[in-house]
């Protein structure tokens, strides 16, 4: 059926459509399924292959390659000494923020300046 206007088709067309579209699809992949592929090699022939290959004088044969490891230690940790650990942990701090420090007494000297 159509519609009013003639370059639109009416729903049932539409529908009927896509179900032919469909059985055209699912008959096209049930036969595709049932060929094998065109391209399949065999055993032998990549057999053949990979032994041209290994026979091929350009390319490397089997190579050890070596990577870098750590060194596993036995002996256990130097011990700690726990001779006032919050002057240590004082030191580490102020080491670790001396660029925020002089900053910081910077900005004091310029105030107290002007």
């Amino acid at each position: 059926m159509w519609s009013r206007n003639s370059a639109v088709h009416s729903r049932t067309d539409a529908g009927g459509l896509l179900i032919a579209l469909a059985l055209c699809l699912g008959a096209a992949c049930a036969r595709a399924a049932d060929t094998p592929p065109a391209g399949a090699l065999t055993r032998a022939q990549v057999q053949a292959a990979a032994d041209a290959v290994a026979r091929d004088p350009d390319l490397p044969g089997k190579t050890t390659q070596r990577s870098l490891r750590f060194k596993k230690t036995d002996s256990p940790p130097p011990p700690k000494d726990d001779s006032l650990p919050w002057l240590v942990d004082l030191m580490k701090w102020l080491a670790e923020s001396a660029r925020l420090l002089v900053w910081g007494v910077g900005a004091v000297l310029v105030a107290l300046l002007l």
